[in-house]
């Protein structure tokens, strides 16, 4: 998949295998990827490359 793709909230919790309740609770707690707001809209979309570096560093955590 394109890095630079940006996916809807249920498609980003899909990608990474979580609810689409935990991903918007996350991202209310400031937790979780990082997003995109966008304006004047106030659409949220969630670039795979931010998704592959927060998959990468949650698993870094687990191991260290």
């Amino acid at each position: 998949m394109n890095p630079k793709a940006k996916l809807s909230t249920a498609q980003a919790a899909k990608y990474i295998g979580v609810s689409v309740s935990t991903l918007k609770r996350w991202r209310d707690d400031r937790k979780g990827p990082a997003f995109v707001r966008l304006e004047p809209s106030r659409i949220i979309r969630y670039e795979v490359w931010a998704l592959d570096q927060y998959i990468t560093d949650t698993r870094r955590n687990r191991v260290n």
